[in-house]
C-alpha cells in the first residue's frame, strides 16, 4: 500500500512544485534556476527530475519537494505534507501513526479549541451582531474561522479537559496553572485563530468585546512549541498564493483590516497583530521566520499601519528591517486616524485601490514627512541625518543610495554633498561600532570561507572512495576525529550537492590534503594569535611566550607546506 508521501511523489513533478515558487529553465536534462535562498546574478539552483531533488550550490541547501517546501514555506515535514497533499489531491485521512508526536497532539488542541469558539460564536449573537456590524460577511467569518471566548474563567477548560491535562492545556496558552487550579487564557474575547503556512491553528489573538477599562484590547497566545511570534503572520496561510499573484505583501496591524481586505479581494494582505516583523530571514530552530516567507514569496513590500505614534514606530522599524534585507519597501499614507477596514467601509473598494497606487518608497514617504513637520532649517537637517539616513544607509545598491540623495536633496533643498558627507560618517560609526564589538581582534572570514570551499572537496574526496576507512584515516590526521565527526555532522544530509556535482573530486589529492592541513593549521594560529593576546593584556608573562613558541612552530609548518607548492608547482 503506497503511504500519503508515495502518492504525492507520483502525482507532482518536482520541476512543477519549485516553478511555483521560483522561474526555472532548463539545463539539458535538468532545470536551473536563481538561489531563492539568497541573491545572486547567476544561477546556482539545480533540479534533476529524475532524481526528484534538488541542490542550491551558493547555499548548500538540498532536498526533494518536501524539504523545499519546508525551507520556503517555515514548515515542519507535516506541514508541507498537508499543502502538497492538497496540491496533489491526495488524502490524509489514513495518515495517523498509532504513536502521535508531542506536537500533533498539541495541533489537535489547537484545532479542538478553534472548533469551540467557533461554536459558541454562533451561539452568542450579540457577538456575531458586532462582528457583522464591522462590515463581516457570514462567508467571510467562515473562512477566518472568527469564534468566541466565553465570559468566565473556565469554560474552555471544562470543555478540554476530560480529553487534555493541565499540562497539554498551559503548553499552548489555552490554560494558566496556579495553585489554586487551572483558568482560561481568553475570556470574553472576539477569537482569531493565528495559522502556520499550511493552515494549522497554532495560536489565537483575543480581541476584548466589552472594554472595562483594565484589560488590554488584544490579549496574544504566549510563545508555544508551535508558536513564536517572530514565525508567523496572521493570514499567511491565505495570503501566500496571491502574494506570488500579484508580486508584493501587504502588512497591516490588525485582524479586522486583513479580514476586510480580504473580503474585497486584496488577498495578497498579512497582519502583525499580535506578531511582529523579525529581524532576520531565520528565526527560532532555525526555521524561516515571517519576514523569510515574506520575502520568498515577493521581494516588495508594502506597509499599511495606522497613523499614531505607535503605527508609525512599527512602520518605520519594519521598513528599516525589509530594506536591510534588500527588499522594496513602501508606504501607505494613512491619515485621519483611520485604518483599511475603516477606508473598505467607508469608502469603498476603489478607495483602497487608489491608496496602493499612491503609495510612496519609505524613504520618500518618511522625507515629505520630516519636511512637512519641520520648519527650523537647522532641525531639519538633524532630523534627516538622525532619523531617515540611518535608513538609508542599509540599501547596499550604491545605484539605489544615490538615486535616493537626489531625492532627498529635492524635497529637503539640503545640497546632496551634505547628505553624502553625513551618510559617511554614520557608515563610518556602524563599521568602528562593529570592530569594537567583535571578540577577535583577528579577522579570520576569508579563513573560514577557504575552510567551507575545502571541507567541501575534502568530503567529496571522502564519498568518491566510497567512504573507505584509508580516506577516514587522511582527514583524521588532519582534522582529527572530532574534525571528522563535524564533518559529517555538516555534510550527511547534504548527499545531492555531491550526486549533482560535476566535480572530479579525485583528480589533485595531495594538493587538497595540502590546502586542508594549512588551512586547519591557520585557523589553529588565528586562535593561539588571540590567546597569546589575551595572555599580555592580563601581564601573564609566562602564558605569553608558551604560546609565542607554539605559533612559531605553527607558522613554521604553515610555510613548509606553502615552500612545498611552490616548488611542486614551479
Amino acid at each position: 500500500m503506497f503511504s500519503p508521501v508515495d502518492k504525492i511523489k507520483e502525482r507532482l513533478n518536482i520541476v512543477d512544485v519549485i516553478s511555483m515558487y521560483i522561474n526555472v529553465i532548463p539545463a539539458g536534462k535538468n532545470f536551473k534556476a536563481k538561489s531563492p535562498f539568497k541573491q545572486e546574478k547567476t544561477p546556482s539552483f539545480y533540479i534533476s527530475p529524475d532524481k526528484g531533488l534538488y541542490h542550491c550550490f551558493s547555499t548548500g541547501k538540498g532536498g526533494d519537494m518536501f524539504t523545499f517546501v519546508q525551507e520556503m514555506e517555515g514548515l515542519d515535514f507535516r506541514g508541507a505534507l498537508k499543502v502538497l497533499a492538497d496540491r496533489a489531491g491526495v488524502s490524509l485521512k489514513d495518515f495517523n501513526p498509532k504513536e502521535k508526536e508531542e506536537k500533533d497532539k498539541l495541533y489537535e488542541i489547537m484545532e479542538s479549541a478553534t472548533q469551540i469558539f467557533e461554536t459558541w460564536f454562533k451561539e452568542t449573537q450579540e457577538i456575531v451582531d458586532y462582528v457583522k456590524g464591522r462590515g463581516v460577511t457570514d462567508e467571510t467569518i467562515h473562512e477566518f474561522r472568527i469564534g468566541y471566548a466565553k465570559d468566565g474563567w473556565r469554560n474552555l477548560y471544562e470543555a478540554l479537559n476530560k480529553k487534555y491535562s493541565d499540562k497539554e492545556l498551559a503548553s499552548v496558552g489555552l490554560v494558566k496553572i496556579t495553585e489554586k487550579g487551572a483558568y482560561d487564557t481568553f475570556r470574553d474575547r472576539i477569537m482569531f485563530p493565528i495559522c502556520d503556512s499550511s493552515g494549522r491553528v497554532i495560536a489565537f489573538s483575543g480581541r476584548i468585546f466589552k472594554d472595562d477599562g483594565k484589560s488590554g484590547k488584544y490579549v496574544n497566545s504566549p510563545d508555544t512549541p508551535l508558536f513564536n511570534k517572530s514565525d508567523v503572520l496572521f493570514a499567511i496561510d491565505k495570503a501566500k498564493n496571491y502574494i506570488r499573484k500579484y508580486n508584493f505583501t501587504t502588512v497591516v496591524e490588525g485582524q479586522f483590516d486583513v479580514i476586510m481586505l480580504h473580503q474585497v479581494g486584496f488577498k495578497n494582505t498579512v497582519a502583525v497583530s499580535g506578531t511582529a516583523l523579525a529581524d532576520g530571514l531565520i528565526g527560532r530552530d532555525k526555521q524561516v521566520n515571517n519576514l523569510g516567507i515574506i520575502k520568498r514569496l515577493s521581494n516588495n513590500l508594502v506597509l499599511a499601519f495606522d497613523s499614531d505614534t505607535a503605527g508609525i514606530n512599527a512602520s518605520r522599524r519594519s521598513a528599516t528591517i525589509g530594506m536591510s534585507l534588500g527588499m522594496d519597501v513602501k508606504v501607505v499614507d494613512i491619515e485621519g486616524g483611520k485604518d483599511p477596514a475603516d477606508i473598505i467601509k467607508e469608502f469603498g473598494k476603489d478607495a483602497w485601490s487608489k491608496a496602493l497606487r499612491e503609495a510612496e518608497h519609505v524613504i520618500l514617504f518618511y522625507a515629505k514627512k520630516i519636511k512637512n513637520s519641520t520648519k527650523d532649517e537647522r532641525d531639519l537637517g538633524r532630523r534627516i541625518k538622525e532619523e531617515l539616513l540611518p535608513d538609508l544607509s542599509v540599501i547596499e545598491s550604491e545605484i539605489e543610495k544615490s538615486y535616493f540623495i537626489k531625492k532627498i536633496s529635492e524635497i529637503t533643498a539640503i545640497e546632496e554633498k551634505y547628505i553624502v558627507a553625513d551618510l559617511e560618517k554614520i557608515k563610518t560609526l556602524s563599521v568602528t561600532k562593529a570592530v569594537k564589538t567583535e571578540s577577535s581582534p583577528i579577522p579570520s572570514n576569508k579563513i573560514e570561507f577557504g575552510m567551507e570551499e575545502l571541507e567541501k572537496e575534502i568530503w567529496g574526496i571522502y564519498i568518491a572512495g566510497n567512504k573507505s576507512e584509508e580516506m577516514k584515516n587522511k582527514i583524521v590526521e588532519t582534522a582529527g576525529e572530532e574534525g571528522f565527526g563535524n564533518l559529517f555532522e555538516k555534510f550527511k544530509d547534504r548527499e545531492s550537492e555531491f550526486i549533482f556535482s560535476e566535480n572530479d573530486y579525485t583528480s589533485g589529492l595531495d594538493e587538497t590534503f595540502a590546502n586542508f592541513k594549512r588551512y586547519h593549521l591557520q585557523k589553529r594560529l588565528l586562535k593561539i594569535r588571540e590567546e597569546r593576546g589575551l595572555a599580555e593584556h592580563d601581564g601573564n608573562e609566562e602564558r605569553a611566550l608558551d604560546l609565542l613558541k607554539e605559533e612559531t612552530n605553527l607558522s613554521k609548518e604553515i610555510d613548509k607546506i606553502n615552500n612545498s607548492r611552490h616548488i611542486n608547482n614551479s
